[in-house]
């Protein structure tokens, strides 16, 4: 058997051992931080020189040309997600619908299958309006102006076990809330070239406050015995909306406490909260084929207003032994029913209270790592992009390795694998478009390939996708 000598150019041994260090380091953090899965924005276009408004990926980063981007289309990034639980464990097939978990048709041994605490969310960043400029002397300014809104519900499994088998048991229904926030995200950003192989960036955030809601329970167990049911509830809602004063009166039932939100005229006093951030990025050539970055994204917080809030509270004990029925006063089945819906009610009608309390949001770092390694004179590049976005007491990391294509001026597209913490391999792409005057792409990080007849993506637990377009010009010509 001949053997084949194979030749290696030395020059990419840094590459493979960048990006096997990157990997040891995603593989470690995710052992030794607390996870739970967010889906992060888009980042498939991380490694793309032609995508317009790429400075809010890593501040570093500019483009070869000016643009004006389309107002209103200018970049639209949406994302739906849990913490692994996919849609599958959600709904089923009944016949030629579609059924939730809740229904009768649907065995009760299927909650066994949801996490302790579940996690559904949704958010989008929709850039309106934004230009970059390219100056002579190579550095690079951009504005955008984007509203950002994200929301997310926690419901533990015990609820649905409640719900699903109602046995005599103890249900601690704690952990179930909600929150959602929406803001306006005013950026100003510059990059400059140090030198031929270094370059640095900055990303300044104005933020104002549109709304922001904080609904949970800090206390919530039902007890049922065979003869009587008993629950406890404790909780808390605190909420504002840009341009109202809540209306509803102090100890009002939560029905008036959301009526005194939307029944009235708009009356604009300012936003309901304040803040600022700030983005630094490096972008360095170790070597000419390559390109390492790093970036520090989200670095702020939000100040909400507590004279533009209100506060509603819940704390009862509600106790069910049995329909007693009273026939000399005509009492009947439905008169029992409406009573039992009523005396329910209270488990989640929060009085409201005087004054609502200022709050502050602090925002979730980003951090970013990559690694570009280019060949065929740049029309072809292999890259790893390890991310971290830290929460509360959470961290949402995940490794992206990415085959990039950039065989002319005016085409573009890549393929990329994710690999986040307890999700398997997930697939994404671009594709973009971008000649001389023009340009449009679509990306997404969450592919989902598997759809049921109603066109619901079962065995996907995250979603996303990003798409932009933007009018170019003054582009730079290649040397």
């Amino acid at each position: 058997m001949k053997s084949t000598k194979i030749q290696y150019n030395s020059s990419y041994r840094p590459s493979l051992l960048i990006i096997s260090a990157m990997a040891i380091c995603s593989i470690f953090t995710m052992q030794i931080c607390p996870i739970e899965i967010k889906a992060q924005n888009v980042k498939s276009g991380y490694f793309f020189e032609k995508i317009p408004g790429r400075n809010l990926m890593n501040p570093a980063f500019s483009n070869d040309f000016n643009y004006i981007g389309l107002p209103g289309l200018t970049s639209i990034d949406f994302k739906a997600n849990t913490n692994g639980i996919s849609a599958d464990k959600l709904f089923f097939p009944h016949g030629n619908e579609v059924v939730t978990l809740l229904h009768p048709s649907v065995s009760a041994d299927k909650v066994a299958d949801l996490k302790e605490n579940n996690r559904i969310g949704v958010g989008l960043n929709h850039t309106v309006a934004g230009f970059g400029i390219r100056h002579k002397n190579d550095s690079y300014t951009s504005f955008s102006i984007s509203h950002k809104t994200e929301s997310n519900t926690f419901l533990p499994k015990s609820l649905f076990e409640l719900a699903k088998k109602l046995e005599t048991n103890t249900y601690n229904l704690a952990g179930s809330r909600t929150n959602s926030y929406s803001y306006i995200d005013l950026v100003v950003g510059h990059s400059r070239k140090i030198n031929e192989n270094l370059r640095i960036g900055a990303n300044l955030h104005a933020l104002g406050g549109l709304s922001h809601v904080n609904m949970q329970y800090d206390r919530l167990y039902a007890e049922l015995q065979d003869n009587l049911w008993r629950v406890y509830a404790n909780g808390t809602v605190n909420s504002s909306f840009l341009g109202l004063e809540n209306r509803s009166t102090v100890g009002s039932n939560i029905e008036d406490y959301f009526k005194g939100w939307t029944d009235q005229t708009v009356n604009f006093k300012g936003f309901t909260g304040y803040g600022f951030a700030a983005d630094f990025g490096v972008e360095w050539r170790p070597y000419k084929s390559a390109k390492l970055s790093f970036a520090a994204n989200n670095l702020g917080i939000i100040s909400w207003s507590g004279s533009k809030s209100a506060k509603g509270e819940v704390a009862t004990i509600f106790v069910f032994s049995g329909f007693q029925f009273d026939t000399d006063n005509g009492d009947s089945f439905d008169d029992q029913i409406d009573s039992l819906k009523k005396d329910l009610k209270t488990l989640y009608n929060m009085k409201r209270v005087a004054g609502g309390e200022s709050m502050t949001t602090k925002l979730a770092p980003e951090f970013l790592l990559g690694f570009e390694q280019e060949i065929a004179n740049g029309k072809i590049s292999f890259g790893a992009l390890l991310s971290s976005k830290i929460y509360k007491d959470l961290a949402d990391i995940s490794l992206m390795l990415s085959s990039n294509f950039k065989p002319c001026s005016w085409f573009y597209s890549g393929l990329n694998f994710s690999i986040p913490a307890n999700e398997g391999i997930a697939v994404g792409g671009i594709i973009g478009f971008s000649p001389k005057g023009f340009n449009f792409y679509i990306a997404a990080d969450y592919i989902p390939f598997e759809y049921s007849k109603q066109m619901i993506p079962i065995k996907a637990s995250s979603l996303n996708f990003r798409t932009g377009i933007s009018i170019t010009f003054g582009h730079l010509k290649k040397k």
